[in-house]
């Protein structure tokens, strides 16, 4: 039996897709990207919005809660990108289309190496879109559930990448406010790299504390209680985020919400020490200082959280002090024969020496001494009433 592969379709207006067989139109509004149907004119099998102009969907990569990411082929420039494409009820959502697209444009300002980079966005057919480069090697959050706990030398690595993405965002006058293992990509197994500025408002916005959206293990305590938030809150999700990756798990977790922000705000976040007892307490430090509950006593910006980061493993790697070894004794030399005689003479006179003092001492103890006499207890005692 043959099979028919599904034919490319291409979107005309709307929410129809005209088929290259027949060019019938077929209604597509209601369908996921690279779901399979048949023309309804001549039942050629076809794939819903399998393209966006030069860009041709490949395969689902994820699915979120404003959008699913798809691998795709940018036909124009032969490569491989990931897109970001509005799911379900936000398709239709003229004020979701406005978000998505602003996404991309905060995001293709930042011009950092630790960053996601966009390649392209706009409205094709019924949807929104975003084209970005194709981070293959997958999420902090999937390497820690894969391997379990990074080992130091590496988190802290990330943790620096990490921390300089975010600061070229604060350059740019931007918050992530969504700092999470599932938003830090690799591009190669040594490269970290932010994604996802869904949630990213400027500093002057985030002065309104009007938002608290975000990830509940993630955000701030000032941020969980409507307060204005500023780059501390950001490091403060960093450091949550190197707790997880450090110990396998979170400081603060509850039953829900707002257990988990209540917690935050009144706890003070246990030592990563207490879950990993082999990190340094130079790395066990910054952490914590991440993560108190007050934002004045955590690291005011990137720069100080950066230096304290690579101190921490400089401290780490220096060798420690060795310690004194006492040479050992040299062994004894046989003496030749002809000292052998004197040698027996001398131990001999030490022998006769040493047992004419032993009489001597035996009948000097047997002799009363005054300095030795017992001493009265009511001269030895002591009045406390004195």
């Amino acid at each position: 039996m043959t099979t028919t592969q599904p034919t490319d379709s291409t979107v005309q207006h709307g929410d129809g897709e005209r088929c290259p067989v027949c060019n019938a139109l077929n209604r597509v509004a209601d369908l996921h990207p690279l779901t399979a149907y048949t023309c309804s004119n001549c039942a050629a099998p076809l794939r819903a919005m399998e393209r966006f102009g030069g860009l041709k969907l490949e395969a689902l990569i994820g699915v979120g809660g404003m959008a699913s990411v798809y691998q795709a082929r940018d036909t124009l420039l032969d490569r491989a990108v990931a897109m970001k494409i509005l799911a379900g009820e936000n398709i239709a959502d003229p004020a979701q289309r406005g978000l998505l697209l602003r996404e991309a444009m905060l995001t293709a300002s930042i011009n950092h190496p630790n960053v996601v980079k966009v390649f392209d966005a706009g409205v094709f057919g019924s949807t929104s879109y975003v084209a970005m480069e194709l981070l293959s090697h997958g999420t902090l959050g999937e390497r820690i559930d894969r391997s379990g706990p990074l080992p130091e030398p590496e988190a802290a690595h990330f943790g620096v990448q990490v921390a300089s993405g975010l600061r070229a965002a604060v350059h740019k006058g931007l918050l992530h406010r969504d700092v999470k293992p599932g938003n830090i990509l690799f591009r190669d197994a040594a490269t970290a790299v932010v994604s996802d500025f869904g949630l990213a408002i400027t500093a002057t916005q985030a002065q309104s504390g009007a938002s608290r959206w975000g990830t509940p293990h993630y955000i701030s305590p000032e941020r969980a209680a409507g307060r204005p938030e500023d780059v501390r809150s950001d490091i403060y999700s960093l450091g949550f985020t190197l707790f997880h990756a450090l110990t396998g798990r979170v400081p603060f977790d509850g039953d829900d919400a707002n257990e988990i922000a209540r917690k935050q705000a009144l706890c003070i976040a246990p030592s990563v020490r207490n879950f990993a007892f082999h990190i340094s307490e130079a790395l066990a430090q910054v952490i914590a200082r991440t993560l108190h509950r007050d934002a004045a006593q955590r690291f005011q910006n990137y720069d100080d959280l950066i230096k304290a980061l690579h101190a921490s493993q400089s401290r780490r790697a220096q060798p420690q002090p060795r310690r004194s070894i006492t040479a050992a004794r040299p062994l004894p030399i046989d003496k030749p024969p002809a000292q052998r005689g004197s040698a027996i003479a001398i131990a001999a006179t030490l022998a006769i020496a040493a047992a004419v003092a032993g009489v001597i001492w035996m009948q000097v103890r047997h002799e009363p001494s005054a300095a030795a006499s017992p001493v009265p207890v009511s001269q030895v005692a002591v009045d406390v009433g004195q």
